[in-house]
């Protein structure tokens, strides 16, 4: 609540009040046969947090995997996908921008957390608002690599398995589970959170680099075939409705 990373006082008193009453009355730990988190990282958090670590499963978000992998070689631009606001890291993207006035950024999602973005932004970032969902494939089809640097913790977003799915690298901060999705020097690269020096180097390494690009962009499209596609998503969900199922079954008879 003190912290209300989202800007929305009322909306951090709901969160946390309904956190402490579940936590008061135990509603989750007494009510739960297993839980699924998407990261190894969520994982430990609850497992820190009390829950049993053998009741917890981990399984990622799935993705649809295009028919075809784009050229990031031929990539014209550093693409943005996601919300718009402080939290993702937004202020470090502009700076890192901002050092590099040679290459150019496109943001793609809602600004209205952020209006003050359209005056503050260097003119080598395109502000593109809320896309489409062809608008967006376009997106990433004409992107050499994305960016995302969020400076809060990261569970497992989409946007991150989409652009590995389309074969491009990602660059992403070094915190939450994003070190699981981005595997730093091969299908992409990490840096420190809010250090936009730090970023600028990845990046222009990634800009300079065309063929590394097009061999890390294969080797996340590959990870996003083998790990998060829907026929794996659903092999894996069945298996934890089993296990859950068995769990259930075990806790009746004793």
């Amino acid at each position: 609540m003190l912290k209300n990373c989202r800007h929305n006082i009322f909306e951090s008193v709901g969160y946390s009040l309904r956190t402490a009453v579940a936590r008061k009355f135990r509603l989750f730990k007494n009510n739960l046969t297993l839980i699924i988190a998407l990261t190894e990282f969520a994982k430990r958090r609850l497992s820190d947090a009390g829950f049993l670590n053998e009741r917890i499963f981990v399984l990622p978000n799935m993705v649809s995997i295009p028919d075809s992998a784009t050229d990031s070689t031929m990539g014209k631009y550093i693409a943005y996908v996601g919300t718009v606001y402080p939290a993702k890291g937004i202020d470090t993207l502009i700076a890192t921008a901002k050092k590099l006035p040679r290459l150019p950024f496109r943001l793609a999602g809602s600004w209205s957390r952020m209006p003050e973005l359209i005056e503050k932004a260097p003119k080598n970032v395109a502000i593109l608002g809320q896309l489409e969902r062809a608008e967006l494939e376009t997106l990433y089809r004409k992107a050499r690599f994305m960016v995302l640097p969020s400076i809060c913790f990261e569970v497992c977003p989409v946007v991150v398995l989409e652009a590995m799915s389309y074969g491009l690298p990602v660059i992403a901060s070094r915190i939450g589970g994003l070190a699981e999705l981005v595997d730093d020097g091969i299908t992409g690269l990490l840096f420190e959170p809010g250090n936009a020096d730090d970023l600028a180097k990845k990046v222009n390494l990634l800009w300079d680099n065309p063929h590394l690009c097009q061999k890390m962009g294969i080797a996340g499209r590959n990870k996003a075939c083998l790990e998060y596609s829907k026929d794996v998503y659903y092999e894996r969900l069945m298996a934890i409705y089993h296990s859950a199922k068995l769990l259930h079954n075990l806790e009746r008879v004793q």
